[in-house]
């Protein structure tokens, strides 16, 4: 049986901003991979990197649980007064967390230079 794609990051810190982006790829789905990024996320939030920019471009997939996931990553954020800006999403992507109504509430760009701008006026 094939195994489907897991969910990998990169993080990168710019202590400018206090922003951390996470390079995404593989399938937000919830394995133990996505609740192990959901923790790190969480963890630079509480150290103060309170803007998380999420450049999705090789994000193949969600469902519900990475739904869930990203809420819970908005909660974390908003709490210390941060914002979760999305970049490069995919169709598939968007018209679940539209479905989802999270959308609305997540800043989108179109490249991560942008986010860290918007993150900087902040």
């Amino acid at each position: 049986m094939k195994r489907r794609p897991c969910l990998h990051t990169e993080p990168a810190r710019d202590d400018t901003t206090m922003s951390v982006v996470y390079t995404m790829g593989g399938q937000l789905l919830g394995s133990p991979e996505c609740y192990e990024f959901l923790e790190d996320a969480r963890d630079d939030i509480t150290v103060g990197y309170i803007h998380v920019i999420l450049h999705m471009e090789n994000l193949e997939r969600i469902n519900s649980t990475g739904v869930g996931i990203l809420a819970a990553l908005f909660t974390s954020a908003r709490q210390k007064n941060g914002v979760i800006y999305l970049v490069e999403v995919r169709d598939n992507v968007r018209r679940l967390l539209e479905f989802a109504q999270l959308w609305s509430y997540l800043i989108t760009c179109d490249s991560v230079a942008a986010a860290l701008n918007l993150a900087a006026k902040t």
